[in-house]
């Protein structure tokens, strides 16, 4: 995407700047992995907010993180969230269905499909287990039209049902309707690791 407002970070604010008074941030970084995002937000000054959307896991992946560290580092990104920038809920974008992107031939796509699978099961027990998080999974239909030309990252048309889809998820949990002049706003930290 050339532009944010046509990708994931742009469509989010888009559903939720009708339902709050909305201050965010985008943390990302192409080829970044939860370790990344980890340290990468050790050096951010620390602000409040109140939610926090993750979008990380393609990279670990395909950089062959194993699940043990996976899902450490993801227990450490919530508390590092909750302890250094106050966030109360958490939630996380499921990992994408690998084993269906036609960039990847066979029998690629077969194994990272499986390997996301694994840690997206691996991070929806943490999720269970604690009530400030929440694991968004987004069903997009398998159509090319959902694909960005190179067949591996999400197109304009996904980014607009994610964006929507996420933004319902955070108006759900937090309460939104459209504000009022004595409603405090909501802080929204995006921290997305881009492919």
């Amino acid at each position: 995407m050339s532009y944010q407002q046509d990708a994931l970070s742009g469509h989010l604010a888009a559903g939720l700047s009708n339902a709050f008074e909305l201050s965010w941030k985008l943390v990302a970084r192409t080829g970044h992995t939860v370790k990344d995002v980890l340290d990468g937000l050790q050096v951010v000054t620390p602000e409040p907010f109140d939610v926090a959307f993750i979008c990380a896991g393609v990279n670990d992946v395909t950089g062959h993180t194993r699940p043990r560290r996976w899902i450490a580092r993801q227990s450490a990104l919530i508390e590092l969230l909750a302890s250094r920038f106050g966030v109360a809920h958490v939630i996380f974008s499921s990992l994408p269905p690998m084993h269906v992107f036609p960039a990847l031939p066979q029998p690629l796509r077969w194994y990272l499909g499986t390997k996301a699978a694994l840690l997206d099961d691996l991070l929806a027990r943490l999720v269970e287990r604690d009530a400030r998080c929440e694991l968004l999974r987004v069903d997009f239909p398998l159509e090319a039209g959902y694909m960005a030309s190179d067949g591996f990252h999400p197109g304009a048309a996904a980014y607009r049902l994610w964006g929507s889809v996420a933004a319902a998820a955070i108006r759900r949990r937090c309460g939104g309707s459209p504000p009022s002049s004595s409603e405090a706003g909501i802080r929204a930290g995006n921290l997305d690791s881009v492919g």
